[in-house]
C-alpha cells in the first residue's frame, strides 16, 4: 500500500484547526438554542408534502400529526428531497448522482488505549482516508476518523458502483475492516453504532432550482456538498443562515414571493460554496467514467512502482524500471492514456483557474 501522511505541526493554531463534531449531541443542542428563540419542534412526524395554493404557492406543510401553515418554508429535509420534487425544482436522479455512505462507530474501553494505538496525545485526533484496495475499480473511499474514546469507519461509494458489484453495503465494509492495518486499529473496540446517509454528489448542473415562491432549500437537499473536501456540515449551516437573512428580511417587507426570494440564490452564488462546487464540477463524472483506470490500475501500477523502489535484491535496478514501463505501457492502450492524461490536466485547470 501507499501512505501519503499530513501533520498538522503547528497545533497551537486554535483558528484553522479541524474538529470532530458529535452529530447527534450537536443537533440536540441546536435545537435547544432555537426553543429558546421561540421555535417549535414536532418530533417523530413526517412532512408528506408540500401545501400550495391555487397559483402553486407554498403555504404550508401536511405532517402526519396535522397541518402547519407559513408564508416562508426552508426546505432540509436531506439528499433525497421528495418535497423539493413534489415542487417540481428537481428533476430525477440518477444512480450518478447519489453516494451511500455507511458508517459504524467502535468504542474502546478508555481514551489512552485509543491514543496508544495510533501515537496520539490528549485532543489530538487522526483521519485516514482509503482508495481501491476492497474497493478497486469502483468509485468509492474509505475514512476512518478518531472521536475521543471511539473510533469511525466508513465509506462512500456510487449507487451505480454499488449496484454493479451485486454486494451489500456493510459487505463492502467488511472487506475494509478486513485490511491488516484498520483490522489492528479496531481490535479490542466494540460495535456501538452503525448508520446509512445518502450523500449528494454536487455540481451546477444537478443542483434544484433553489427558491420558489414561499421556498427556500438549503444544505445536501440543495445538493449542496463538496465531496472532495468532505465538507456538508458547514455548507448545510452556511446555507441555512443565508436563508435565515433573506426569510428575516422577507417578513420585515411581507413579501414571500419568488422574486424576493431569489436574494438566497444570489447569496449561495456568490459565496465560497457555490465558487467550490463550480470549481470541481467536473472531477466527480470524471473519476466516475474512469474508475477503473484512476482507482483501480494506476494505483495497482503506483504500488507496483514503490515496490522496485524500497525493495532489495540482486537485479540491477535500470532493468527492473524498464520492464515495469514496458508491462505498464502494455497494460493500458495508449489512447486511453492520452484521453486520461487530458482528463487530468483539464481538472488541474478547472480547478485553479
Amino acid at each position: 500500500s501507499i501512505d501519503i501522511t499530513y501533520n498538522d505541526l503547528n497545533k497551537q493554531n486554535k483558528k484553522n484547526r479541524s474538529i470532530i463534531v458529535n452529530r447527534s449531541k450537536f443537533d440536540r443542542w441546536c435545537a435547544d438554542e432555537a426553543k429558546k428563540e421561540g421555535a417549535y419542534f414536532a418530533y417523530e412526524t413526517v412532512v408528506r408534502k408540500i401545501l400550495t395554493d391555487s397559483k402553486r404557492r407554498a403555504i404550508g406543510i401536511k405532517t402526519d400529526l396535522e397541518d402547519f401553515y407559513a408564508p416562508i418554508i426552508i426546505i432540509a429535509e436531506g439528499a433525497n428531497s421528495l418535497l423539493t420534487k413534489q415542487l417540481g425544482l428537481r428533476k430525477n436522479f440518477t444512480l450518478n448522482d447519489e453516494i451511500l455512505s455507511v458508517k459504524e462507530v467502535y468504542e474502546f474501553e478508555n481514551e489512552n488505549i485509543l491514543n496508544q494505538k495510533l501515537n496520539l496525545n490528549a485532543n489530538e485526533g487522526r483521519m485516514f482516508e482509503y482508495i481501491a484496495g476492497p474497493l478497486k475499480n469502483k468509485f468509492a473511499l474509505g475514512i476512518i476518523y478518531t472521536n475521543k474514546k471511539s473510533i469511525s469507519i466508513g465509506l462512500g461509494v456510487s449507487m451505480k458502483d454499488l449496484i454493479k458489484s451485486k454486494k451489500k453495503p456493510y459487505e463492502l465494509l467488511d472487506e475494509l475492516k478486513s485490511v491488516k492495518e484498520i483490522a489492528n486499529i479496531l481490535e479490542g473496540a466494540k460495535p456501538i453504532e452503525y448508520s446509512a446517509h445518502l450523500i449528494p454528489e454536487s455540481s451546477p448542473k444537478t443542483m434544484p432550482k433553489l427558491y420558489s415562491d414561499g421556498v427556500m432549500i438549503i444544505g445536501d437537499a440543495a445538493m449542496l456538498v463538496n465531496n472532495l473536501h468532505f465538507e456538508g456540515t458547514n455548507l448545510a449551516i452556511t446555507s441555512g443562515i443565508y436563508a435565515a437573512n433573506v426569510a428575516i428580511n422577507s417578513l420585515k417587507i411581507g413579501k414571500y414571493d419568488a422574486k424576493t426570494l431569489k436574494e438566497y440564490e444570489k447569496l449561495i452564488k456568490n459565496s465560497f460554496i457555490y465558487k467550490d462546487i463550480s470549481s470541481y464540477k467536473n472531477i466527480m463524472r470524471t473519476l466516475h467514467k474512469n474508475s477503473d483506470t484512476f482507482m483501480g490500475y494506476y494505483i495497482d501500477k503506483a504500488n507496483e512502482f514503490f515496490k522496485i523502489f524500497t525493495q532489495v535484491n540482486s537485479i540491477p535496478k535500470k532493468e527492473e524500471y524498464r520492464k515495469f514501463i514496458y508491462t505498464f505501457l502494455k497494460g493500458i492502450s495508449p489512447l486511453r492514456l492520452i484521453k486520461d492524461g487530458i482528463n487530468m490536466i483539464k481538472l488541474i485547470i478547472e480547478a485553479i483557474f
